[in-house]
């Protein structure tokens, strides 16, 4: 199974019926956005990008 598989069965689970298909992909989308999000904040938090001129 895909991600978006599990990611459909979540939202089914949460809602407790079907949804339309594209309140899925609007979710799933939004969620990948926020976890790329935060990984980035996280690594730049590291400081792995100390000196990178492009970020500051």
């Amino acid at each position: 199974m895909s991600l978006y598989d599990y990611w459909v069965q979540f939202v089914n689970y949460i809602i407790g019926a079907n949804a339309p298909e594209f309140l899925y992909v609007i979710s799933f989308v939004l969620f990948i956005v926020l976890f790329f999000g935060m990984f980035f904040k996280l690594i730049q938090k590291c400081g792995v990008f100390k000196n990178a001129k492009w970020l500051n």
